[in-house]
């Protein structure tokens, strides 16, 4: 997920989320958190899906459950945030980071509990003293007449993401000098890209896309991220759940027709011993009847 695209998402949440409550936290997979919240305009449920690669993160309109117990993770999160509202929201995007204070009841003496977001390494608790409260990005942004420079050593320059990098590479120098005093400003419209033939979703992005990048996608506008994104969620985190999900319903149906098979034959192997049994019962009952003619002491060979 792009920072200048989380930076977007942020203000989003900073007005749906502000002062909600914190109902549920949910675990939907291991790199899959749901977080419920309770606002001013109902029940939204934040998403994030963390990773080095294809992280998101989105507000869902509506539950998603895959009946798992819950890990030993999510059981620590809820212990500290679930059931509180939330009272701060320090925004790192370019970070890929977002971390949440709530109000507690609880007294802690030196440090006070935050839960983080982190795109790349998913959601975690820390306690932080009055020293290490988190703070703001301040973003530096390359001077018109460094921007070329800045492309070359990129790595001092957080807010040209790989994303903005390939869109510079292919504007002139005027067009890319104004499309980042719109991206420094802030607001304005978000693009996203469908393919025409499968209608899913190729890309969002906090600028409209040159020709080379978008090659035959569609075109649509958002006035911010948050549909785009959540019908990102929808197309490849929730999808991607539920498949998992089937294709370790069908792991478990071939491991069990495998053993059914190794029981049947098991089965069939002692239904067959005991038919031959059953054939030498006359014989049986017949020696039994009559050992009594013979030498307890009498060494035979049969």
């Amino acid at each position: 997920m792009d920072g200048h695209l989380l930076r977007r998402l942020s203000l989003e949440l900073e007005s749906v989320l502000r002062y909600a409550r914190l109902e549920k936290i949910k675990s939907l997979s291991p790199d899959v958190y749901s977080f419920q919240f309770y606002t001013n305009r109902g029940k939204e449920f934040l998403v994030l899906r963390s990773g080095r690669q294809k992280n998101l993160l989105f507000l869902a309109s509506s539950s998603f459950s895959t009946n798992q117990p819950a890990e030993s993770k999510a059981m620590l999160l809820r212990k500290y945030f679930q059931g509180h509202r939330l009272r701060k929201m320090v925004m790192q995007p370019f970070s890929r980071k977002i971390w949440m204070l709530f109000e507690t009841e609880k007294a802690f003496t030196r440090k006070i509990p935050w839960l983080l977001l982190d795109l790349r390494e998913g959601s975690s608790l820390h306690f932080l003293s009055e020293e290490e409260t988190p703070e703001e990005e301040v973003l530096s942004w390359p001077a018109n007449d460094e921007l070329s420079s800045a492309l070359v050593e990129w790595r001092q320059w957080p807010v040209l993401t790989p994303d903005l990098r390939k869109t510079l590479a292919l504007l002139d120098n005027r067009d890319a000098i104004a499309l980042l005093a719109d991206l420094h400003e802030g607001g304005g419209e978000i693009f996203y890209y469908t393919n025409p033939e499968t209608q899913r979703l190729c890309h969002i992005s906090s600028w409209p896309l040159p020709k080379d990048l978008k090659q035959d996608w569609l075109e649509y506008k958002a006035e911010n991220p948050v549909v785009p994104l959540a019908e990102a969620g929808n197309q490849f985190v929730f999808a991607e759940i539920v498949h998992e999900k089937d294709s370790l319903l069908e792991t478990l149906k071939k491991r069990y027709l495998k053993k059914l098979k190794k029981k049947e034959a098991f089965l069939e192997a002692e239904q067959e011993k005991l038919n031959r049994m059953c054939l030498e019962r006359e014989k049986g009952l017949l020696l039994q009847n009559n050992l009594w003619r013979f030498d307890k002491n009498a060494k035979m060979d049969e």
